[in-house]
């Protein structure tokens, strides 16, 4: 099964709300989708500042070193935006009116993981959009008092400047900042996976995701815990399949499609295609000769299997599970004193390593020992009560 891995935690959550208005008098230097832009700005700001005012009086934060100001900053930064914005305008004078207003979501968990570089970072930001702000106003005005047309061409020239930069930064979440909380959210889901709570591992990873939809590991843990805690395969390979195609050079990705190819669906030949793959993309990706190997013994091939095993084992230091697998090949090929021998190696390498002692108990009822296979087996359905084959063959052997 996959090795890779590329209580709820408390949140408080409040709905804030920003109406904006921006009014487009001159369509020579300005047009729609620059007042509906800085409509749409100050609604975030107004919605921002409530953000920032629910945050600073929440008991699970401190923010003894900020000011309100740069809290809004920051908010702006990451409060998400549940629907697209609503704009509406209306004529007024020699002019259009336009009003913006967005509802979004300030949540306590993404202000824990604040770092002061990204306070800075934000802060900056909104002063420079700012910056922008009010020298295009400024432009507006000489705009109104030259006479001469180099003047107002020149104006227009730099107004253009001034609205492409300002249009620019129209999203405000920026693609760093979103990888690094998809980061925390990612690691955070790690450490309950570690732990064995797949619930909130799983909620995690989702949150890594929210925020960045083509954090491809986050994907992969997913695919991970569908196929072997939960058992919805189609999931898991949706999972699989998703982080590849974001990420074409994705190794772990397709090994963990071979594995699943091999183990669930035993579709031996896209199990190969996709350990390939992975070959293709790093020949020294440490288990795939294993992997190999195991699609080999399935398909009864068992020359193939063997050298794809002591491949692995030459090139990377022999693990449990390289042992283990020699000894399936050689009972599988009759040798079973070759398989007692590899068999009892995995077995002093880890005590509690319930395939070695299977396959041992296997080999023992071939050499005729029932009393010793049977010990065997039972050993390692108590190791791993959801072993199917040592349940199958204990009861066989009773």
């Amino acid at each position: 099964m996959p090795l890779f891995l590329s209580p709820s935690a408390f949140a408080e959550r409040q709905q804030v709300e920003g109406e904006g208005s921006y009014f487009l008098m001159n369509n020579e230097l300005e047009d729609e989708a620059l007042a509906k832009e800085r409509a749409r700005y100050e609604a975030l700001l107004i919605a921002s500042e409530q953000a920032a005012i629910f945050v600073d009086s929440s008991p699970e934060l401190y923010f003894d070193q900020l000011t309100l100001s740069e809290l809004r900053s920051y908010a702006a930064s990451v409060i998400k935006v549940q629907r697209l914005p609503q704009y509406t305008s209306y004529p007024r004078g020699r002019g259009t009116m336009y009003y913006c207003r967005l509802v979004a979501v300030a949540d306590t968990n993404d202000f824990k993981h604040t770092s002061i570089e990204y306070i800075q970072k934000s802060r900056r930001e909104s002063e420079e959009r700012n910056r922008l702000i009010r020298e295009m106003d400024e432009l507006k005005h000489k705009y109104a008092r030259a006479y001469s047309e180099i003047e107002k061409q020149n104006i227009r020239s730099r107004m253009k400047q001034l609205r492409d930069k300002f249009m620019r930064n129209e999203t405000y979440t920026s693609s760093t900042y979103n990888t690094a909380m998809a980061k925390l959210a990612y690691n955070d889901g790690l450490d309950y996976d570690n732990d064995k709570d797949y619930s909130n591992a799983i909620k995690y990873y989702q949150k890594a995701l929210s925020y960045d939809p083509r954090y491809v590991p986050a994907y992969n843990n997913l695919g991970i815990i569908y196929e072997d805690v939960l058992m919805d395969y189609e999931k898991a390979r949706e999972c699989f399949e998703t982080s590849v195609q974001i990420d074409p050079a994705y190794d772990f990705g397709y090994c963990n499609l071979g594995i699943l190819y091999n183990d669930v669906y035993h579709d031996y030949d896209k199990a190969m295609e996709n350990y390939r793959r992975v070959l293709r993309l790093n020949p020294k990706f440490p288990g795939i000769y294993r992997y190999i190997a195991r699609t080999y013994l399935a398909m009864e091939q068992y020359e193939d299997a063997l050298s794809n095993v002591q491949k692995e084992m030459s090139n990377n230091k022999p693990k449990k599970n390289d042992y283990c697998l020699l000894g399936e090949i050689y009972l599988a090929t009759g040798e079973y004193e070759r398989a007692m021998e590899v068999l009892e190696k995995a077995i002093s390498m880890d005590k509690d390593y319930a395939e070695a002692y299977l396959y041992r108990g296997l080999t023992y009822e071939q050499m005729g020992n029932k009393f010793q296979a049977l010990k065997d087996i039972s050993k390692a359905k108590e190791l791993d009560p959801n072993n199917e084959k040592a349940i199958q063959n204990y009861s066989r052997l009773q």
